[in-house]
């Protein structure tokens, strides 16, 4: 079998599409694939041809142009059998099967009123359709009126690489280091969730109070610097217990394998830190939204992000080592069903049926 496959945009490394069908391509070296990109990927296995999309597709009008006009001769000259691409659209020419896959969040950009046409014609003509999330398949019905049993919920692998044996004179010695041995709460800030980090530290006040606690707050800054958040610390009561520190790979793992618990506010991401989080059995606090439940379920406690509810979810944690146990048994539960080997495997048969 010929297998050509379109991934889209030029970051290429982050594509979950990309990374099946790499392995596949590895396990199954009696098939051909033909990788269209805009970005010339590395480490292919010989039975992998890669095609480099010239000019690059910098709206949606030359995407479409692309897939009506020049895609199936060139599908055709290298005799694909079957076609999957990440981009949301379809070779209209094309006779052969053809396959999509859904990564992304929302569908907010298949609203154009040009490309909505197109998007609704290729959900329709799709022998089938791919989502790596629960929430994206349930979007895609919801919205789009697509036949549940016409998709199908592929996962992907989450990175292990930051997953070195935890041991506890490690996870003392990360405590001793940046909160003189003390328990703490870790929140990720990035731009985006600077707009929270009021509530954050009101609640974390509340914690103070009520629980007459040594507990630290750690703010993880993502890509800022502590003058992005625009908070007068000076003024801030329990100053002395909120700490800084930079988000590096040095310092992330092992703050993530040591903390008391994660205060999780950021939007969806695949490499989101809550899942980080389960894989270190660290129990989380998410923000109450349809996404977060449907991908965390009992794995985490959800709350409103306002500094009253999210000290009340603070303090339960804190006082309730049961449910502490139960929540880092359900979230190591969660991360389970990310595995690549498992997601290449289960592509592979979909296209195959």
């Amino acid at each position: 079998m010929k297998i050509a496959a379109h991934i889209s945009g030029d970051n290429n490394t982050d594509s979950l599409l990309l990374a099946s069908l790499k392995l596949i391509s590895v396990k199954y070296q009696q098939h051909s694939f033909t990788f269209f990109v805009e970005k010339r990927i590395n480490d292919l296995a010989n039975n992998c041809k890669q095609v480099v999309v010239s000019p690059k597709h910098k709206n949606k009008f030359l995407l479409y142009f692309w897939y009506t006009f020049k895609l199936s001769a060139i599908l055709k000259k290298e005799q694909s059998d079957v076609f999957i691409n990440d981009a949301g659209m379809q070779c209209a020419n094309c006779r052969i099967p053809q396959f999509l896959f859904f990564h992304k969040v929302d569908f907010k950009e298949k609203s154009n009123r040009f490309y909505k046409g197109l998007f609704a014609a290729a959900l329709v003509n799709a022998k089938a359709i791919f989502a790596t999330e629960d929430f994206i398949k349930e979007n895609l019905v919801n919205e789009f009126n697509v036949d549940t049993n016409k998709i199908k919920t592929i996962y992907y692998g989450l990175d292990e690489s930051h997953l070195p044996p935890a041991n506890n004179a490690l996870l003392a010695e990360t405590k001793e280091r940046f909160t003189n041995g003390v328990d703490y709460f870790l929140y990720p800030v990035s731009i985006a969730t600077t707009v929270h980090i009021m509530a954050v530290l009101k609640a974390f006040s509340q914690l103070k109070k009520w629980q007459k606690t040594s507990m630290k707050l750690v703010l993880l800054l993502e890509g800022i610097s502590q003058n992005h958040l625009k908070v007068d610390f000076k003024n801030y009561k329990y100053r002395e217990d909120i700490i800084f520190v930079k988000d590096t790979n040095e310092h992330k793992v092992p703050l993530m394998q040591s903390a008391f618990a994660l205060i999780y506010f950021s939007e969806y991401r695949t490499d989101c830190t809550a899942f980080q989080a389960f894989q270190h059995n660290v129990p989380v606090i998410a923000a109450d939204s349809s996404i977060n439940k449907s991908l965390f379920g009992a794995g985490a406690i959800f709350t409103s992000i306002g500094e009253k509810a999210l000290s009340e979810k603070m303090q339960l944690i804190y006082k309730d080592d049961l449910l502490k146990s139960q929540l880092t048994k359900e979230g190591s539960k969660i991360v389970e069903k990310y595995n690549a080997t498992v997601a290449a495997e289960d592509l592979y048969k979909a296209i195959l049926e």
